[in-house]
């Protein structure tokens, strides 16, 4: 029950002084009243913040960088949605490209062909060496097509690689692969076999012999070829026995000559043959005692 606080008539007081004391009640002065009145004000001016202005305040104060999340991840996914198409694009593109470039092609006779050579690996140290052993050198290039020839002429000129020099100047002098040029192969044949490559001095020995590309030169060719027979080259001491058998050498040298092919291993029969045959004709020329030194074991 709502009490008023207004002045009432003495008999209406009276009255309602009554009905108080009859439900326990007290009778609350105007500045009680007046009081609460004053709190519920404030009360619902608290619950008015708590639940309108307080939110609001909050949405205005709302940090800048919340506010501009929602355009960067707008922006953050147009860009996927971008960079997802172009990546589709790209793995159809390849996955028809290897299927065009594997898919051979029809020659005018109905057969296929290959559509790309096979790739030629470029020959290690050991195996360019036996195929200059073997002279077979210039052959396989020729097989190879030509592929390696940047690979060849960059390790002889930047490399400097002996082997490599000795191949890519014969290349040069016979014009296998690449434009004629004797005098540029003349010279990295000859840096092969100043570098101490056997197979590059006994070519010079035999070129400046019989006079290829250069004049014949005995004395050179002796030369190259001492050189490179000191060194274990079958060929250049076969080549040193026969000049010396062509009176092209000095007597000194018989007995060393002798000795390196006496001393010979070879499983070729007719470089054996030969090698008997010019060991008896130089043993004709040579004492019995220098014979002797020189059959004996190394």
């Amino acid at each position: 029950m709502r009490w008023g606080c207004k002045s009432l008539p003495k008999r209406q007081q009276t009255a309602v002084k009554t009905h108080a004391t009859k439900l326990s009640m007290q009778f609350f002065p105007r500045h009680v009243c007046q009081g609460a009145l004053d709190t519920s004000i404030r009360i619902g001016l608290m619950l008015f913040l708590a639940g309108f202005a307080l939110p609001c305040l909050a949405w205005q104060t709302t940090p800048q960088s919340q506010q501009m999340a929602e355009p960067n991840a707008l922006a953050n996914d147009k860009q996927n949605d971008k960079q997802a198409v172009q990546s589709e694009a790209l793995s159809e593109a390849a996955s028809t490209e290897p299927q065009a470039m594997a898919s051979p092609k029809v020659s005018a006779d109905n057969t296929f062909a290959l559509a790309d050579p096979q790739v030629v690996q470029l020959y290690s140290q050991d195996e360019l060496l036996a195929l200059i052993r073997q002279n077979e050198h210039l052959n396989r290039v020729k097989q190879d097509d030509c592929q390696l020839v940047r690979d060849i002429e960059a390790r002889a000129d930047i490399m400097k690689l002996p082997s490599y020099q000795f191949l890519f100047g014969d290349m040069l002098a016979y014009g296998v692969c690449v434009p004629k040029d004797i005098e540029r192969g003349w010279d990295l044949m000859q840096a092969a076999a100043l570098q101490g490559l056997p197979e590059g001095l006994e070519q010079l020995g035999r070129y400046y012999h019989l006079g290829k590309f250069v004049q014949k030169d005995s004395a050179k060719a002796r030369q190259f070829l001492f050189q490179a027979a000191a060194m274990g080259n079958l060929p250049a001491k076969i080549r040193l026995a026969d000049m010396m058998l062509e009176d092209q050498g000095s007597p000194v040298d018989y007995e060393t000559v002798y000795r390196w092919l006496h001393h010979a291993v070879t499983a070729d029969d007719a470089t054996h043959q030969r090698i008997t045959v010019l060991l008896s004709q130089l043993a004709k020329r040579m004492p019995a005692a220098a014979v002797q030194r020189a059959q004996q074991p190394i």
